[in-house]
């Protein structure tokens, strides 16, 4: 029967109260069972977090039960989750409870306090790894996070053993300085070479020290001073006696090259019999050197196998160049003071040159943004010179002066670049044409031999005598030019009142059927050279110019002939002069006269041309200067335009005769303009204009895809030139 509801009875009182009993109580088992599956989720979602982490994460139950291991934590085990999890941490490293890393984890399980730590973890197989630790209580037992510190740690060793290996030099030149000190005083070879051997058994230390001077005329060597312990084993050395020079170890000291030999108990040479016998297993041997002559070894040996470090070996070596220049002590502690003054004055140079080269990268925008400026102006005068036929003369006389000045402000920017170029260092030689690399070294040196000379009150002329027609010489165009720029500053420095600087060229052929070569003089009527100067000059760091000069131009100038493969004779009388003659082979290639070639001006009219800029200055100067020659010009501001231009012409059966870009233009380049025109018309030449033209050109990198560069600013010639040779308008067809 149901129960009654709703009724006012006490029954019906008590089954409501029921119903809404059961009805909560079904509502909270609900409420529990979403907040256990949600338990569930974050759990699931914190164990897959944990999962993801790249640090190591452990849980360790109380009884040492691995309870849950991620994949970097078992990585960092060299072993597998699954070989982990369910087995106890002494089960899995065994011996790992008398570890302090145990200790550290018990602190934590059973004093319930984070434990923080840097372990080194040594592996079954003896491998080695570090890990900062973590270690937490948690509701389970503890929880470890580890992170590989291995290589930070591996870093500190080295950096470790490297302060050590500087503390162990810096202790040798300690060393060395007692030596040079205890020998300062010394006087006699012998004298020197014991106090030298004393130094070395009591302070490197070693077991057996001595000294051996060589007996040349004998070809032995003989012991000329012995440490205490040394004496002490007189089997060993025996003073006074002479070793024969084997040709184990004593043959290579005379060669100067310092001999460390590991292990000598199975090396039968007398030197090494005699210490083995004393017990001795290693040896070093020293030669003491002065400039290229031999005087003797300093011996050092120990009673281990492979007992020297290297920077033991090279502090012997040392104290056997000491011992060997002792009397010199004074001027090495000179040289040493003067290696630290250039080594200050190389940092100085280092940043100097820092400056110039930022200095040097400003140059060359600022002569891009010039080179575009002029090309306006240039191009402007080239079109009234040309069709203005009415002009009056002086109109047309300022219009010839502003172009021939246009011509001269591009000149100064070229060589302005030209100063900003780097070395070609590693270039492969090229052709080179002497007579240009002449010119720009005269106009290089200019400053110097012009302006600068005529400011201190001194005239210097300098003439050029050029032949004509000379062959080209193979070589890297930087190097030639700097050594005839040394030269050029060196005939200057040596007419410090002023005189004249005489440059020629020729070509000869020398007897039978030998190679053409193309000599160069650079002569000077100045003060001259003896003939123990002229026989020196070419010397590395010989100087007559005293703090001025380094004593390196000329022996660069040396250096890069050789490397070119040619000869340098000097003729030098004191009070007449100087000359010296650089032969270099001909390359076989006759130069060309400029000029030649195709008619200078000559290039078809009525051509259909597109032009690229995005300067609208410039970009209408170019197509006032075509229409000169009749020809039909579509100019487009910038890449993208001239590109699309380009593809519109081509799809109307109109296409475009030639293309003239700009090379730096914003989001579309020339590059990317020339590519897209052969792309769609491979035949169509390409001719790009660029503030950049003549450095591309001398650093043959000219882009693809382009058939000429012209550099701005253009003259009218050289686009009329660039067109008459790339394009031949077909007969019978209109523009």
């Amino acid at each position: 029967m149901p129960l009654p509801e709703g009724d006012d009875t006490e029954l019906g009182t008590l089954v409501t109260a029921f119903r809404r009993m059961r009805d909560g109580i079904r509502r909270r088992d609900e409420d529990a069972r979403l907040a256990t599956d949600a338990l569930r989720e974050n759990e699931a979602r914190f164990r897959n977090t944990l999962d993801d982490m790249q640090e190591g994460c452990q849980i360790i139950g109380f009884d040492w039960r691995y309870l849950y291991v991620n994949d970097s934590a078992a990585r960092h085990g060299r072993t597998t989750r699954e070989a982990l999890v369910g087995r106890t941490i002494m089960e899995c490293y065994p011996g790992v409870e008398g570890t302090p890393l145990f200790q550290r984890l018990s602190a934590c399980m059973t004093e319930r306090t984070t434990q923080r730590l840097e372990n080194e973890f040594v592996y079954p197989d003896g491998g080695r790894a570090w890990f900062d630790l973590v270690v937490m209580p948690s509701r389970e037992g503890i929880f470890i996070t580890s992170y590989d510190i291995t290589t930070r740690k591996q870093a500190e060793l080295e950096q470790r053993a490297a302060a050590a290996r500087v503390v162990k030099q810096v202790e040798h030149l300690t060393l060395l300085d007692q030596l040079t000190r205890s020998i300062a005083e010394r006087h006699d070879l012998g004298s020197i070479c014991q106090a030298v051997v004393v130094r070395i058994e009591e302070s490197l230390p070693v077991d057996v020290a001595g000294a051996f001077l060589y007996d040349e005329p004998r070809h032995v060597f003989r012991l000329n001073a012995v440490g205490a312990r040394a004496a002490a084993a007189s089997e060993a050395f025996l003073p006074g006696e002479t070793i024969g020079i084997d040709a184990n170890g004593l043959s290579r000291v005379l060669t100067g090259v310092v001999v460390y030999e590991r292990d000598i108990a199975d090396l039968d040479v007398p030197l090494a019999r005699r210490l083995v016998a004393a017990g001795c297993r290693s040896v070093v041997l020293a030669p003491m050197r002065s400039e290229s002559r031999v005087l003797g070894a300093l011996v050092a040996a120990r009673r281990a196998p492979d007992g020297f470090a290297s920077t033991e070996c090279e502090f012997l070596r040392q104290a056997a160049e000491h011992v060997a220049l002792a009397v010199q002590h004074a001027e090495l502690h000179t040289a040493l003071r003067t290696a630290y003054d250039d080594l200050r004055q190389t940092q100085q140079s280092s940043m100097q040159l820092e400056r110039m080269s930022a200095m040097a990268q400003m140059a060359s925008g600022i002569a891009h943004d010039i080179n575009n400026a002029l090309s306006p102006v240039s191009l402007y005068a080239e079109v009234l010179l040309a069709q203005e036929h009415d002009l009056s003369a002086r109109t047309r006389e300022y219009l010839e002066l502003i172009r021939h000045s246009v011509q001269g402000v591009a000149e100064t920017v070229s060589r302005m670049r030209e100063f900003a170029r780097p070395q070609d260092r590693g270039r492969t030689p090229a052709p080179l044409r002497l007579n240009e690399i002449v010119q720009k070294a005269v106009t290089f040196t200019h400053a110097r031999w012009g302006d600068l000379a005529q400011r201190q009150g001194v005239t210097i002329d300098v003439v050029t005598d050029l032949a004509s027609g000379l062959p080209d010489v193979s070589g890297v165009e930087s190097e030639l030019r700097d050594a005839l720029t040394n030269l050029i500053f060196n005939a200057i420095d040596a007419m410090p009142r002023g005189g004249t600087i005489t440059l020629r060229t020729r070509l000869e052929s020398p007897p039978g059927r030998g190679r053409p070569v193309v000599v160069v003089d650079v002569g000077d009527n100045g003060i001259g050279m003896d003939e123990a100067t002229r026989l020196r000059c070419l010397e590395p760091f010989f100087t007559t110019k005293g703090d001025r000069g380094t004593g390196l131009g000329l022996a660069m100038v040396f250096g890069m002939v050789q490397r070119h493969g040619g000869q340098i004779e000097i003729e030098s009388e004191p009070g007449v002069g100087s000359t010296f003659r650089i032969r270099l082979p001909a390359d076989g290639l006759v130069q060309a006269t400029p000029g030649a070639g195709s008619p200078e001006g000559v290039s078809p009219r009525g051509l259909r041309l597109l032009l690229v800029d995005d300067d609208p200055v410039l970009l209408r100067s170019l197509e006032t200067t075509m229409e000169v020659d009749q020809h039909v010009v579509a100019a487009a501001n910038g890449g993208a335009a001239g590109i699309a231009a380009f593809a519109d012409a081509l799809a109307a059966g109109r296409p475009f005769d030639a293309v003239i870009t700009d090379l730096g233009m914003p989001a579309v380049d020339g590059r990317q303009v020339a590519a897209a025109v052969k792309e769609q018309a491979p035949a169509t030449p390409v001719i790009m204009l660029t503030g950049w033209g003549r450095r591309l050109l001398a650093d043959h990198e000219v882009p693809p895809h382009v058939d000429v560069v012209l550099s701005k600013p253009p003259t009218l010639d050289d686009i009329r030139r660039a067109l008459g040779g790339l394009v031949r308008k077909p007969e019978g067809r209109t523009a």
